[in-house]
């Protein structure tokens, strides 16, 4: 089952497409700015759903799109 998008995982996902990035490209910059933590596409699906809440990865996020 497909699971819904939060209304943050909406605005990153319009944030990156704004920007002109990937998924992978902001995997990229988390790891640069959180290279002890473990992101990968999975991970940040999960986030986008709501279904894991990692507020160190929202911050990096955030930060890194500007949101």
């Amino acid at each position: 089952m497909l699971r819904k998008l939060t209304e943050y995982g909406k605005a990153v996902k319009i944030a990156l497409i704004e920007l002109g990035q990937t998924q992978s490209w902001l995997i990229s910059e988390i790891k640069k700015k959180l290279p002890d933590r473990y992101v990968d596409s999975s991970n940040l699906g999960k986030i986008f759903t709501g279904e894991i809440n990692s507020p160190e990865i929202v911050s990096a996020i955030n930060e890194i799109l500007g949101i």
